[in-house]
C-alpha cells in the first residue's frame, strides 16, 4: 500500500513533500502558459478553461440567433474554441482513468510527453 505523504493527499500540508509537489504544479502550469504564448498563438489558450467554454456558449447562442451575416464571424470562432473544448474534455477523462488505474504514477505519461516536446523542439 501507498505511503499517504509519497502521492498525496498530504497529512501536513507544509511538509517538505507537499511543498514541493505544489510548486511543481506552479511550474508546470507556468511553462504551460510560457509554451502557449510563445510558440502557440494562434490557437486558443489552453489555461484559460474558463473563458473558453463561456465563449464558446456565447457563441453557439449567437449561431441560433443571429443573421447569416453574423453566423460567419462566429462560426469561425466556435470551431476552433469548441476543438479545444472537446481535447480538454477527453484529455481530463483519459487522466481520470490513468488515475483510477494506475494512481499518481499516471503523471508519468505527462512527463514522457513533454520531455518528447522538449527534445523535438531542441533539434527543430
Amino acid at each position: 500500500m501507498r505511503s499517504p505523504s509519497a502521492s498525496g493527499p498530504f497529512a501536513d500540508a507544509d511538509s517538505p513533500d507537499a511543498l514541493l509537489t505544489g510548486f511543481a504544479a506552479i511550474a508546470a502550469m507556468a511553462m504551460q502558459n510560457a509554451t502557449q504564448r510563445a510558440y502557440l498563438p494562434m490557437i486558443p489558450p489552453t489555461t484559460f478553461m474558463t473563458g473558453n467554454v463561456t465563449q464558446a456558449s456565447i457563441d453557439a447562442v449567437d449561431l441560433m440567433t443571429r443573421s447569416a451575416e453574423q453566423k460567419a464571424k462566429v462560426r469561425t470562432r466556435f470551431a476552433r474554441i469548441a476543438l479545444n473544448v472537446v481535447c480538454f474534455a477527453a484529455g481530463c477523462a483519459v487522466a481520470a482513468l490513468l488515475y483510477w488505474r494506475v494512481g499518481f504514477w499516471s503523471l508519468a505519461l505527462a512527463l514522457a510527453i513533454a520531455c518528447v516536446a522538449i527534445v523535438l523542439r531542441a533539434r527543430a
